[in-house]
């Protein structure tokens, strides 16, 4: 099985991971850091793609 490429799993659009100098990028890592100091976590909803997400269930539920 070929690798997935990174670009196509996670949404950009809402997490820059390569633009990270950009407004929107250092807003991003302005609120991951705030959530780390306020909680200790950091809690990314639909970073992964749901069809990528669905994917590996299914990939993951057959080597149970």
């Amino acid at each position: 099985m070929k690798p997935a490429n990174p670009d196509t799993l996670v949404d950009s659009d809402r997490f820059p991971l390569n633009n990270l100098d950009g407004d929107t990028g250092r807003d991003f890592i302005a609120r991951c850091r705030s959530d780390l100091e306020e909680s200790a976590i950091c809690l990314l909803e639909g970073f992964v793609k749901p069809w990528a997400l669905a994917g590996m269930l299914k990939e993951s539920s057959s080597l149970i």
